[in-house]
């Protein structure tokens, strides 16, 4: 039998990652904070931990825990993006519009996608579909990678039903028909042997 190692930040990261996309929110937290304990400056494990108490009711925690995240730099939008969005599950208005402006901003520089991506989140928490919708719609215009990872994200389950958010997710994952093998089939290599 394969043994993971437990010591592994990145084992324990992608236990916790599963239990997330799987809705099982306690265990996902348990293993999030042992990768934090492995590996405190694991940013993904403070985004995914933080939804994971929003999502269990604890946005109190999840607040605290990103405003404590260490600093990882102007690049990364990581702690503003979840304490806006632990703002927008306390319905605290105000230290929301401010976080919502700060993002915003971003969206004219080169952290668009990571930008896009929370405010998305954010609207959506907000009960402002629209507003999210409306984003996402750009981010597929504009081709942002990040928009990839919207198909198993809880929190936007609210969207999941929504025709526009279908559509949008259509053009994001791909067609099938877009990943068909071309009709003419090569009877030799098309590569040139060394000699």
């Amino acid at each position: 039998a394969l043994q993971l190692d437990p010591f592994s930040p990145i084992n324990q990261y992608y236990k916790g990652a599963i239990y997330y996309q799987q809705e099982q929110y306690s265990k996902a937290v348990h293993h999030f904070k042992k990768t934090l304990s492995l590996e405190p400056h694991f940013t993904f494990a403070y985004l995914l931990m933080g939804g994971s108490l929003i999502l269990m009711g604890r946005a109190e925690e999840a607040l605290a825990l990103f405003k404590n995240m260490p600093p990882t730099g102007e690049a990364d939008l990581s702690s503003l993006g979840g304490q806006t969005l632990a703002h927008a599950m306390l319905k605290n208005e105000q230290q929301t519009e401010y976080g919502i402006v700060q993002l915003r901003q971003k969206l004219q520089s080169d952290l668009m996608g990571r930008a896009l991506f929370f405010l998305i989140l954010i609207y959506t928490a907000s009960g402002k579909y629209e507003e999210a919708l409306n984003l996402l719609e750009e981010g597929v215009k504009h081709r942002v990678p990040t928009l990839i990872l919207i198909e198993y994200e809880p929190l936007l389950k609210p969207l999941r039903s929504l025709e526009r958010f279908q559509k949008a997710l259509k053009v994001i994952l791909g067609e099938p028909a877009d990943f068909a093998l071309p009709s003419k089939k090569y009877q030799t290599s098309t590569l040139k042997e060394e000699d």
